[in-house]
């Protein structure tokens, strides 16, 4: 597979959320969010290498978009985007809870 843009949608649980403060300064936090979930159903590209766990990163603004943030544990299946044929990190373009 050469480099390029893919998408994916990926039913699963929350393992864990984690929160990068992304500001400089420190006077006023702005979070990146990290949401690891473990895959129960998936629809990817053949030809991709896919890890156990999925970390898909939002900015916190893009997230109210979205609704609130992911719970541990809770069911959700997420449409994301990424690049190559082993990818670390998914964007996210739309986020269902189930």
């Amino acid at each position: 597979m050469a480099q390029g843009d893919w998408s994916l949608t990926v039913t699963g649980t929350v393992a864990r959320v984690d929160r990068e403060n992304i500001d400089k300064s420190g006077r006023n936090p702005r979070f990146n969010l990290s949401i690891v979930i473990t895959p129960e159903a998936l629809d990817a590209p053949k030809g991709v290498t896919l890890p156990v766990e999925l970390v898909f990163r939002i900015a916190e603004r893009d997230l109210a978009k979205h609704g609130a943030e992911p719970k541990v544990g809770e069911k959700i299946t997420v449409t994301g985007a990424a690049n190559g044929p082993k990818p670390r990190l998914f964007s996210i373009a739309t986020i269902k809870r189930s």
